[in-house]
C-alpha cells in the first residue's frame, strides 16, 4: 500500500530563512528543562547526542540527518553562538498504529458555492491534523529549456500574458558545488510577453536546466491548490471551508497524516534505509570547501596527534587515548590552540566541566563532514601544566583522523551548576567540592565557629587563639596568611574554596599579568571593582669577586612605594683558598659584601636558618626561602639555594645555587635573571649573593593609574655579573 513521502533528512533554518549552520538542537521532556533522549534510528537502538549538532547546511550531523522521537518533547533550537532561534514546548510523536490500519482518505466534488462537507470518520477538532488539496479544472503549465550561457530569449509553448509573477522559473547551476538543487529565480530577473520569456542575464549552460512552471490557477468562484488550515475548520465529521472550493468532480481530497503514519509503519525498515542513503548523500554534499571554511571561521582549531599517551600534547595539539574513535575515554588538549599566534584558550576549556553529572557538555572534533567525532564530558577536567585531560564518553563519529590533521573544536554545555545558601558552624578542616567549579564570587558564606587558631594566623577580623571568633564574610580580598618568621606568604589562588589546617584559600580569575625585566611605568588595567593585585619583586644578584677585588652588590627593585626587594651582596676575595661569598638579599635588608666570620643578612628568610655566606675554607652559602641564597665561599663552596629569591653564585669550582621562582646563581659565570648571584671563576673568588624576593597583595583600586617600576641591576664589578631583578604584577578579579 502506498505511504506518504517524508523528507529524507531534516533541515533547520535561521530567522532569515537561511540554513542554521552549526546550530544545536536541545531536547527535553515536554514543557520542562529535563533532558529527554532522542534517537538516531527508527528502532531507537542508538541514543542521539543532546544537544544535537547541525552541519553547515543546518542538517543534523547524526542519525543520517534525521531525529527520531518517542512521546512528547520540548525542542529548543539555537544558533552556533547559543542564541535561541525557536523554543517549542510540546511536540508529540505520531501515535503508534498497527501496520494494518486503514489510512483515511475521502474526496468530494466541489460546486463553487458549497462550503460544508461531511467526513466519513470523526477527525477531531484540529484543522492542522488534516491535509486538503483542491484540484482546479484549469491545468497547470510546465516547460523546460537548456541554457547556453548566452541565450536570454526563450519561446513558450503557450501564451502566458505579461505578468512575470504568474510564472515560477527555476535554474540549476551544475558548476556550483554548494547548490543542493534548482534555484528559484526572482520575477524581477525576467519578463513575459505572450509566448516570449526574456531574462535580463543569460542563464548558465546546462541540459534541461531551466524549468518554467505555472501552478494550478485559482477559479474566480472558489479556492484551489493546497489549502491552508486557516481556511477551514473540522469538528468531528463536519468539515467547513471559509471560502467555497472550485467546482469539479472529486476534486477535493482530504487525508489525515497522523493516521497515515500508522499505515507507514509497515515500511519503516525501507524508509530508514532510504533516509540513510539520502542522509549520507547530503552529508557528503555538505563536505565541500565552503562548508569546511564556514566551520573553520566559527571554531578554534588544534592539530591532531596520533600519539595515544595522555601527556602534554605540545603547543596547539590534542591527543586521544585510543586510535579507535569509538573507544576513546580521554582527551589531552593544549591550553594553547593551533590558531595563528597560538592564543591561550584555557579560560574557555576550563569551563567545559562546569555543569554537573555524567554529561557536562559535548565536545565536537571536526575535520570535515565525513570525518568527525562527538564526545560527552563525564567528569571534572584534570589541569596540568600547559594542558588539560578531559574524561569523555563516546557519542558518535564518522570516518577517522590522521596524524597532523587540523581539527576544528566546538563545545556545547549541557547545563549549569549553582551554589546557594550559607554554611555555618564549621570546625576543623573545611573544603568545598562538587561536580562543578565554585563561582569566583561567593556570597552568603559565613563562619560562625572556628577551632582555636595558631598564633600569626589571620582570618580577617578573627582574633588569634580565640575559640569562637566573630563571624566574618569571606572574600578573596580579606584573607592573608603570615609565616612563622613574620613574612607575608602569597595567597594560593586555586579553584574552589578550601581550608587546610590554618591555611584558607579562595578562588579568583587571572585578569591581567605584566612583567618588567627593566625599569619602566606600569599602567593600571581595567578590572572589576573587587579586583586584587599581587605585586612580586626580585632584587638584583651580586657579582662574584675577582682574585683581588670585591664584587658589587645587586640593586634594589621597587614598585612605586608599595614593595621593595633587596639586592644580593657581592663576593669577596681572600687568600687562596679562603674567598668569601656575598650575602643573599634579605627580606628587610639588602645583602652586602661579607667579611670572614660575619653572619649573612638573609637570616630573615622563611625556611632558612641563615642566608649569607659561611666562614672559612670551602663553606657553602646557606639557603633562603624568600631571601636570596648566599654566595659560595672558598675554593669549592656551593652557592645557596632559594625558593623565591635568586640562587647564590658558586665559589671557585663549587656548584651554583638554584631557585624555584627566581634566577639561578652563576656556575663560574653570570647569574640568571631574576636575581641570580654571579659565580666565582678564579681561585680566590667568592660567589655573589642572590637577590631577595618580596611580594604584597593590595586592592587594585588602591594603586595609582600608573606606578613607577625600578628594576635593580645585577652587580657587575670585578668578577661575573649578577642577574638583574624583575617585577611581576598579576591582577585577579
Amino acid at each position: 500500500m502506498p505511504v506518504p513521502l517524508t523528507p529524507p533528512y531534516l533541515q533547520f533554518l535561521d530567522l532569515t530563512g537561511a540554513p542554521l549552520a552549526y546550530g544545536t538542537v536541545d531536547t527535553y521532556a515536554a514543557t520542562t528543562s529535563t533532558r529527554k533522549a532522542t534517537y538516531t534510528d527508527v528502532g531507537g537502538a542508538t541514543t542521539a547526542p543532546n544537544p544535537i549538532l547541525l552541519n553547515a547546511s543546518g542538517i543534523p550531523q547524526t542519525g543520517n540527518g534525521m531525529i527520531f522521537i518517542n512521546g512528547a518533547y520540548r525542542i529548543v533550537v539555537k544558533d552556533q553562538y547559543g542564541n535561541v532561534i525557536d523554543d517549542q514546548p510540546n511536540i508529540t510523536s505520531f501515535t503508534n498504529v498497527s501496520s494494518t490500519a486503514t489510512p483515511f482518505y475521502q474526496s468530494f466534488s466541489g460546486t463553487g458555492s458549497q462550503t460544508s462537507f461531511t467526513l466519513s470518520s470523526s477527525l477531531g477538532t484540529d484543522s492542522k491534523g488534516l491535509m486538503i488539496f483542491v484540484a482546479s479544472p484549469q491545468a497547470g503549465f510546465f516547460q523546460k529549456f537548456s541554457g547556453t550561457g548566452s541565450q536570454t530569449v526563450f519561446t513558450l509553448s503557450t501564451a502566458k500574458g505579461t505578468d512575470s509573477n504568474s510564472l515560477v522559473v527555476f535554474v540549476y547551476n551544475a558548476a556550483a558545488a554548494d547548490k543542493l538543487g534548482f534555484e528559484v529565480q526572482n520575477p524581477s530577473t525576467y519578463t513575459i510577453n505572450g509566448t516570449t520569456l526574456t531574462f535580463t542575464s543569460a542563464p548558465v549552460t546546462g541540459t534541461d536546466n531551466i524549468y518554467v512552471m505555472q501552478p494550478t490557477q485559482q477559479n474566480t468562484t472558489g479556492i484551489a491548490g493546497y489549502i491552508s488550515p486557516t481556511l477551514y475548520t473540522v469538528n468531528g465529521t463536519a468539515l467547513t471551508f471559509t471560502t467555497a472550493p472550485v467546482s469539479g468532480t472529486n476534486n477535493i481530497m482530504v487525508t489525515a497524516p497522523s493516521t497515515l503514519a500508522g499505515a507507514a509503519a509497515a515500511s519503516a525498515a525501507a524508509a530508514d534505509a532510504s533516509a540513510t542513503a539520502a542522509g549520507n548523500s547530503q552529508i557528503a554534499a555538505g563536505a565541500s570547501a565552503s562548508s569546511a571554511a564556514a566551520f573553520a571561521a566559527a571554531k578554534n582549531k588544534w592539530t591532531y596527534s596520533s600519539t595515544t599517551t595522555m601527556a602534554d600534547p605540545s603547543t596547539g595539539n590534542l591527543r586521544l587515548n585510543n586510535a579507535t574513535l569509538a573507544s576513546v575515554t580521554a582527551i589531552a588538549i593544549s591550553n594553547l590552540s593551533g590558531d595563528s599566534g597560538n592564543p591561550d584558550l584555557s579560560g574557555w576549556t576550563s569551563t567545559w566541566d562546569d555543569a554537573g553529572g555524567s554529561n557536562r557538555g559535548s565536545v565536537y572534533l571536526y575535520k570535515d563532514n565525513a570525518n568527525f567525532a562527538i564526545y560527552n564530558i563525564n567528569a571534572a577536567n584534570t589541569d596540568n601544566s600547559g594542558w588539560k585531560q578531559l574524561a569523555v564518553t563516546y557519542v558518535t563519529k564518522a570516518g577517522s583522523f590522521s596524524n597532523s590533521d587540523t581539527l576544528y573544536i566546538g563545545f556545547a554545555a549541557s547545563g549549569t551548576t549553582t551554589v546557594t545558601g550559607g554554611i555555618t558552624a564549621l570546625t576543623g578542616d573545611v573544603t568545598a567540592s562538587g561536580s562543578g567549579s565554585v563561582a569566583a564570587i561567593i556570597s552568603g558564606l559565613a563562619l560562625s565557629k572556628l577551632a582555636t587558631q595558631a598564633a600569626n594566623t589571620v582570618l580577617a577580623n578573627a582574633t588569634a587563639g580565640t575559640a569562637v571568633p566573630t563571624a566574618v564574610a569571606l572574600s578573596a580580598s580579606t584573607i592573608l596568611g603570615r609565616g612563622s618568621s613574620g613574612d607575608i606568604a602569597p595567597i594560593t589562588l586555586g579553584t574552589g574554596l578550601s581550608m587546610s589546617g590554618t591555611t584558607l584559600n579562595a578562588s579568583a580569575t587571572t585578569q591581567n599579568i605584566q612583567i618588567f625585566t627593566s625599569s619602566g611605568t606600569w599602567t593600571k588595567p581595567s578590572a572589576g571593582a573587587n579586583a586584587m593585585a599581587l605585586i612580586e619583586n626580585w632584587g638584583g644578584g651580586g657579582s662574584s669577586s675577582s682574585n683581588s677585588a670585591n664584587g658589587s652588590n645587586g640593586g634594589n627593585t621597587t614598585f612605586g612605594s608599595w614593595v621593595t626587594a633587596y639586592g644580593g651582596g657581592g663576593g669577596m676575595p681572600g687568600t687562596n683558598p679562603g674567598a668569601y661569598g656575598g650575602d643573599g638579599g634579605g627580606y628587610t635588608r639588602a645583602g652586602a659584601v661579607n667579611n670572614r666570620g660575619a653572619n649573612g643578612t638573609g637570616a630573615e628568610g622563611y625556611g632558612g636558618a641563615t642566608s649569607g655566606s659561611g666562614t672559612g675554607f670551602s663553606v657553602n652559602g646557606t639557603d633562603g626561602y624568600f631571601c636570596g641564597g648566599g654566595g659560595g665561599c672558598g675554593a669549592s663552596g656551593n652557592g645557596g639555594n632559594s625558593v623565591y629569591g635568586g640562587g647564590g653564585g658558586n665559589g671557585y669550582s663549587g656548584t651554583n645555587g638554584t631557585s624555584q621562582f627566581g634566577g639561578a646563581g652563576g656556575n663560574g659565570a653570570a647569574g640568571s635573571q631574576p636575581g641570580g648571584g654571579g659565580g666565582g671563576s678564579a681561585g680566590n673568588s667568592g660567589g655573589g649573593g642572590g637577590g631577595g624576593y618580596k611580594s604584597r597583595v593590595v586592592p587594585l583600586s588602591s594603586l595609582g593609574a600608573t606606578e613607577t617600576v625600578t628594576v635593580g641591576a645585577g652587580g657587575n664589578a670585578s668578577g661575573n655579573a649578577g642577574g638583574a631583578g624583575q617585577v611581576k604584577i598579576t591582577v585577579y578579579n
